[in-house]
């Protein structure tokens, strides 16, 4: 303390002398007014979750047929906290981002700074990204929640919502004074030859890496998950399963990842904790797209760090096959540690008054006929215009990964329904600034903000607007792969099944679902008015071969762009560019919007050309700015 005092004098007397990375820095600095959004260097990837040990040999089995070799592992409990990505320059920390959607997150570097295990300077000065988990103990969590019910305030739920909610305050002086943690457990683009070899680096650079680390054959990973769980409760920080990591480099790039997560490695949860209760009412909700699904009401109780009121019943089937009733003492859990659900039913506790459930035979919400087609484990209500789907439907549609209206969010969607204002998602384009601004909180400026974000969106690619709609068991991906074969949406409209189901990745359950959605007469109620209005529902014809502006081309995309990032993306690949996700020796172009991130300076450091958006324009021959 006499030290840290000493040095804040002497900075105070010698400006000239603090440095980003004195222990100073780490009080925290001025509150910012909101966290800018970052893209990350390279996605980061979920991971894949196995639940049983007979999951874990079928994981062990794939990875060793397609290595044809006997690979080793690495073992380490996997933390229940935030995941974050960390530059350093030079050996100093220069920039920390959360997690976001995998492929941007926010810049919390000033509150990554106040973790006092977290070294603002490096034992060399080497240029690194790494990534880690950012968590608070046990013992920290407890103190924070009894400091805060003192205050009259809201405790946390967990420690791992303690942590989330601490890195994300925009004041960093607030997060410093909360007692946060971090373990750092990989870097990005490693130079060594093995995870196990690049851990040994991590921990000489001085940063902390994940304790009870060990490398295994697979005869050894049965035993090492049972060690690690016989530790849990000792330790001193939430651990919810271990991570198993193929060790070598080399066969991780032959293993890839799919769109969410590497195929290299594997989370096997941890046991979860039971609790029992009891069955207070049964009842259902309608999702987005639809589906019905059954509630119960069951008498508090403390799962996982949180209090339970409600859990799954899945559907129908699950209900029967548990034989669960109203009034029924039964066991819970969170699937996944995060979704609470009935695992059992103790009927040797019934006393005679339980009551049986039947799914109900129309919509609670709007009182239609609701359905189960044959081959499917749900019921689902087939009227889009429905209210308890509306405002998912028309939050879902308007979101970043679909037509991108910023400023449509929960709120509004809410009173728009409410209101009245839309029935289905093609009546966003007819809505006034007159209608707009009877709402609550909704301005005249706020609602031309609006009404300018709904224009701009009806240039979204087609496989944006096909998202948008929420086709039930089609996500992004067969969007994009639906859109590679048809080139307008009359066309997958009309598209029969056996040809969907030529596609790859498009079985028959998701050709059936996509079949049925484009055969309701609602549906072509929607697509007239988006046309009408004037949305794009054709996709720019790929030039020929030869003739693509393009043609083989590989561009990176970085910073903020005049266009949603999906736009051009569609634009870049429709003249037969490729689009990227990190710089190498064989990227063509850069090319760099408004606060471009790292990619930037890879590019001129590997001398690839880097181009402002204009230029891109000009290469493609589009009048977009």
């Amino acid at each position: 303390d006499k030290l840290m005092q000493e040095l804040v004098d002497l900075e105070k007397e010698n400006p000239e002398l603090a440095a980003p990375h004195s222990p100073t820095q780490k009080v925290g600095g001025p509150p910012l007014e909101k966290f800018n959004q970052v893209e990350h260097s390279k996605p980061m990837l979920s991971l894949d979750n196995a639940f049983s040990e007979e999951d874990i040999r079928k994981y062990y089995e794939r990875t060793k047929s397609t290595l044809a070799e006997e690979p080793v592992f690495v073992g380490e409990p996997k933390i229940d906290g935030l995941a974050v990505s960390l530059r350093y320059e030079n050996g100093v920390f220069v920039q920390g981002i959360t997690r976001g959607n995998g492929l941007a997150g926010e810049d919390v570097t000033e509150n990554l700074k106040t973790i006092k295990a977290l070294p603002l300077r490096l034992f060399s000065e080497e240029t690194i990204e790494v990534r880690g988990e950012v968590y608070m103990t046990k013992e920290d969590f407890e103190s924070l929640n009894q400091r805060r019910q003192k205050q009259e305030l809201q405790p946390f739920a967990n420690p791992r919502n303690a942590a989330a909610g601490s890195i994300r305050q925009l004041d960093p002086k607030l997060a410093a004074s909360r007692p946060l943690h971090i373990f750092i457990y990989s870097a990005v683009n490693p130079r060594e030859d093995s995870y196990w070899q690049t851990r040994q680096k991590l921990k000489g650079l001085g940063l902390p890496t994940v304790p009870l680390a060990q490398q295994l054959k697979f005869s050894q990973v049965k035993p090492y998950y049972e060690h690690v769980a016989s530790q849990r409760s000792s330790l001193p920080y939430e651990i919810d399963g271990v991570v198993l990591k193929v060790d070598s480099y080399r066969y991780q790039s032959k293993l890839g990842s799919t769109s969410r997560a590497p195929r290299w490695a594997i989370a096997w949860k941890l046991k979860t904790e039971k609790k029992m209760s009891r069955i207070e009412d049964i009842f259902v909700q309608v999702g987005r797209t639809g589906t019905v699904t059954p509630v119960a009401k069951i008498t508090p109780v403390s799962v996982a760090g949180s209090t339970v009121h409600r859990a799954t019943l899945h559907n129908e089937d699950h209900i029967k096959s548990l034989d669960a009733k109203i009034g029924d003492v039964v066991s819970v859990h969170k699937a996944g540690d995060v979704v609470p659900e009935i695992t059992e039913v103790l009927h040797d506790r019934r006393n005679g008054r339980e009551k049986a459930f039947s799914m109900p035979s129309v919509c609670p919400s709007c009182g239609q006929k609701i359905e189960r087609l044959p081959g499917e484990a749900f019921h689902r209500c087939q009227n889009l215009s429905c209210p308890a789907q509306l405002k998912e439907r028309i939050k879902h549609f308007a979101s970043r990964d679909a037509m991108d209206i910023d400023g449509l969010g929960d709120t509004l969607a809410q009173q728009l329904c409410d209101q009245g204002l839309v029935q289905d998602v093609g009546d966003l384009y007819y809505l006034t600034e007159k209608q707009l601004v009877t709402l609550d909180r909704v301005g005249k400026k706020t609602a031309q903000n609006l009404l300018q974000a709904i224009e701009d969106s009806k240039q979204r690619p087609l496989e944006s607007l096909l998202y948008g709609l929420g086709i039930s068991l089609a996500g992004k991906g067969t969007a994009r792969r639906l859109v590679s074969h048809y080139n307008s949406l009359s066309a997958i409209a009309s598209a029969p099944q056996q040809d969907l189901e030529k596609i790859e990745d498009i079985g028959p359950k998701v050709a059936g679902s996509i079949r049925q959605f484009f055969s309701r007469l609602s549906t072509h109620q929607i697509i007239k008015k988006l046309e009408d209005a004037g949305v794009s529902t054709e996709q720019r014809q790929k030039q020929k071969a030869g003739q693509s502006s393009l043609e083989g081309f590989s561009i990176v995309l970085t910073g903020t762009l005049s266009v949603s990032r999906e736009e051009a993306k569609s634009l870049i690949e429709a003249n037969g560019g490729e689009v990227k996700s990190s710089v190498s020796s064989k990227t063509d172009y850069v090319v760099a919007g408004d606060n471009p991130g790292s990619k930037s300076k890879k590019a001129v450091d590997l001398g690839v050309p880097v181009i402002d958006e204009r230029t891109l324009w000009v290469l493609l021959e589009e009048d977009v700015l």
